[in-house]
C-alpha cells in the first residue's frame, strides 16, 4: 500500500485513509487510551484527512482518542485556530469529535512537564564532539503519561 503511494508520486484522501487505516490496524489500540501528537499550523501534512481518518480507525475501538498539538515555541492555537488545523466545524468538534480530545502543547507552564532523564553533560560533550559541555534534562509533556499508546 505504502509503496503503491510513494510510486504515485501525490497521495489523494482515499490513499491517506487507506495507509492510515492500514497503520492504525496494525497498532492493537483496541481498549487502549491513544494519544496523536500532531504539528501544529507551521508545518505542511494533509491534517484534515489524516485527523478525520485516525478518528475513523481508532475512534470506535479505543477507550480514548485524543490529540496533543505539538507547538514548539509557538503560542497555542485557539478552538478556532484548532478546528481550522483539524479541518472541522465547532458543530462537529461539539458533536462528532465530541469525545476526542485536543490539546496545545503547554511548553511554557513547568508544572505541565515531566523530566524523564538526563543526559550528563560526559553524553553532550560526546553528541556535540566536544562543542558543549552541560548537563541537559529530558521533559515532555506530562500528558504523555497518561496514555498507553503515544504515535
Amino acid at each position: 500500500m505504502i509503496k503503491r503511494i510513494a510510486e504515485s508520486g501525490f497521495l489523494t484522501d482515499d490513499d491517506i485513509r487507506a495507509a492510515i487505516r492500514e497503520g492504525c490496524d496494525s497498532m492493537n489500540a483496541g481498549g487502549r487510551r491513544v494519544l496523536f501528537i500532531i504539528p501544529d499550523h507551521t508545518r505542511s501534512m494533509p491534517m484534515k484527512s489524516a485527523f478525520a481518518a485516525v478518528c475513523e480507525a481508532l475512534g470506535p475501538r479505543a477507550a480514548k482518542l485524543d490529540f496533543l498539538i505539538a507547538l514548539g515555541t509557538h503560542p497555542p492555537l485557539s478552538e478556532d485556530q484548532i478546528n481550522r488545523l483539524l479541518g472541522i466545524t465547532q458543530e462537529e468538534r461539539t458533536d462528532r469529535y465530541g469525545n476526542v480530545g485536543v490539546f496545545n502543547h503547554d511548553w511554557k507552564d513547568p508544572a505541565a512537564l515531566v523530566e524523564i532523564g538526563v543526559f550528563s553533560d560526559e553524553e553532550i560533550a560526546e553528541l556535540s564532539e566536544d562543542r558543549l559541555h552541560e548537563r541537559v534534562p529530558v521533559t515532555l509533556n506530562k500528558r504523555v503519561l497518561d496514555y498507553d499508546l503515544v504515535c
